[in-house]
């Protein structure tokens, strides 16, 4: 549904601060190690490498740099079904969702992928930065619901590195350790603070819930 909502966009030129931050940057053409650290010393680096990356493969044809957005939507949008799954079938809401938690969370992320307020987002190619914080934000609430429901220490590692990832491409993840607060005291804890407090604020440093 993604790509059929986005088929016409794959030869969209660039646009405004595109320019800047693509075509006008000389860091990203050439793959050196004084280029790579200038660019993790600098605001955004996820953003810059990945764009880097997109101008190493292709150039400037622009059909690269739209499928690189394109496929992170995809992977977000499948990330929005796990959640919403995951979410419903947690011990907080017993058996209500049983049967129907799978068409939900496909309603979700099938209005995640392809609502209109997405289309910027999407189609110009600079605001990947909403995409790929969105993609690890994500990724690390998935991460923070496996890490408590199983008590395997080597999902918080991995959560703490989507986090980082999620916080270097756009200043708005950094929202993400308050949200998992209420997520947790919501869905995990089931509304019993002293449980949110040890499970919330200690995620990463323990290897076992509770």
């Amino acid at each position: 549904m993604v790509l059929i909502a986005y088929s016409n966009t794959f030869t969209a030129s660039f646009h405004f601060d595109d320019n800047p931050s693509i075509i006008e940057n000389s860091t990203i053409r050439h793959v050196t190690p004084e280029s790579i650290t200038s660019i993790l010393l600098g605001q955004r680096p996820v953003i810059y490498l990945s764009i880097m990356f997109n101008y190493w493969i292709g150039g400037l044809n622009v059909i690269g740099w739209h499928i690189f957005n394109i496929g992170v939507h995809i992977l977000s949008s499948i990330f929005v079904y796990l959640l919403v799954l995951w979410t419903l079938t947690l011990p907080a809401f017993g058996n209500d969702y049983a049967e129907k938690a799978r068409r939900m969370a496909l309603f979700c992320a099938l209005l995640f992928g392809v609502h209109p307020v997405q289309t910027e987002s999407v189609t110009y190619i600079i605001t990947r930065t909403e995409l790929l914080a969105t993609c690890f934000y994500l990724a690390s609430f998935l991460l923070f619901i496996k890490q408590a429901t199983t008590g395997k220490f080597r999902y918080a590692i991995a959560m703490l590195i989507t986090a980082t990832l999620s916080m270097g491409s756009k200043e708005w993840a950094v929202t993400l350790p308050a949200l998992l607060l209420v997520y947790d005291y919501l869905f995990l804890a089931e509304g019993k603070f002293k449980t949110v407090s040890l499970a919330g604020m200690s995620t990463c440093l323990r290897p076992f819930p509770g």
